[in-house]
């Protein structure tokens, strides 16, 4: 699986089996879980600095809202990307 601002057309050319998901589609996904299930996961503090700070950052946003700021962390090197970003370098090489 990929994640992207937006799909590869020449990925999906090569690895016809490779899932693209694009940001605005996993953020859109992530904003709807903490909301739908905010009852069940009000007791649990599950995850790492950065998951929590999506879910706070979810509960108080309009998805367009939440997506926006994400994506503005996600350029300044907020939220635990920039962490992931070697790994994730690695992986695509």
């Amino acid at each position: 699986m990929l994640f992207g601002r937006q799909p590869d057309t020449d990925i999906s050319a090569r690895y016809a089996g490779i899932t693209q998901v694009t940001w605005e589609q996993a953020l859109a996904f992530m904003h709807d879980r903490f909301h739908r299930y905010t009852r069940q996961k009000a007791q649990t503090d599950q995850g790492d600095p950065a998951g929590r700070q999506l879910k706070k950052l979810a509960l108080r946003c309009s998805p367009e809202e939440f997506l926006d700021e994400v994506m503005a962390g996600m350029c300044r090197g907020h939220a635990g990307v920039a962490r992931a970003r070697p790994a994730l370098a690695d992986a695509q090489a």
